[in-house]
Order: C-alpha cells, then structure tokens, then sequence
C-alpha cells in the first residue's frame, strides 16, 4: 500500500521506467496503487489523478512514445540561467 503520492513521486516512477530500471508492468501496478493512496496534496489532486490514470491505461508503445515526445520536447527548452525559453 502506498501512503502518500505527489507529482514528485511520479516524475521519480517515470525516470525509473524511462531508464529501464521498471518494467511497464512494474509502472503499471505502481500507478493502480498510487491512485488508491489517501494522501495526495491537496493543489496536486487533479493532476496526480490524471497523471496515474494515463499511466494505468498506457500501452509499452504509447508510453515509450510519450517518453521520447516529452524527450524532443525538453531538448527544444534552454535556459539563460533566470528563465527557461522554447526553442531560442
């Protein structure tokens, strides 16, 4: 059982599974557990939910495929160390 998820712990699951070291059954049974967890922050439930239920419903494919899109897309993002900018 899992006590507590935040958007951290996810972001954390998905560097795991983005580095091969969880199995898309692994993320899978971790985010079906997660939505069940009864301490959520309170300005992050929306997001969390969303966030686990993607991940619960996701394929091998369509989660590989949203890991290399959201790669693309922080390559496109640099920084002059006070802001972050899109493509400059």
């Amino acid at each position: 059982m899992i006590d507590h998820v935040s958007i951290g712990d996810i972001a954390i699951k998905l560097a795991e599974y983005r580095d091969f070291r969880l199995t898309h059954v692994d993320i899978l049974e971790w985010a079906r557990a997660a939505m069940m967890s009864a301490n959520i922050p309170k300005h992050e439930v929306p997001h969390v939910l969303d966030l686990l239920q993607d991940i619960s419903c996701s394929t091998p494919v369509s989660m590989r495929r949203a890991i290399e899109e959201h790669n693309l897309l922080l390559s496109r993002v640099h920084s002059d160390g006070e802001r972050l900018y899109f493509d400059r």
